[in-house]
């Protein structure tokens, strides 16, 4: 089966399934961010990071399906947030954008 690249604007029902999956990764951090621990507050508040960044280019190049899976996710804080950032490129990109090829298959 080959991965079809989905170059589209996100639906209204793409979006939601993106706000429910942000809340339930929330939850599922116990309220932390990934990468330092520190608690979500007022002044800490959480946010959604994009390993493989979710720029034009990378969304032309790679489709929403990988740019927006969850694999491609961390929750952080507003200082952490870009330091999940990995080159699409490196091995490290490479890996993980196999991996959630992978996944996608293995759910059609």
């Amino acid at each position: 089966m080959k991965l079809t690249r989905h170059n589209k604007k996100l639906s209204f029902y793409e979006k939601e399934r993106i706000t429910e999956m942000k809340y339930k990764m929330i939850q599922e951090s116990n309220y932390c961010c990934s990468v330092c621990g520190n608690k979500f507050n007022g002044a800490n508040m959480p946010q959604i990071a994009h390993c493989i960044n979710k720029g034009k280019q990378t969304y032309k190049k790679y489709g929403y399906e990988i740019i927006n899976h969850r694999f491609n996710l961390r929750i952080t804080c507003d200082k952490c947030n870009s330091s999940v950032m990995i080159d699409p490129e490196s091995e490290e990109g490479k890996l993980l954008r196999e991996s959630i090829e992978q996944d996608i298959i293995n759910k059609a």
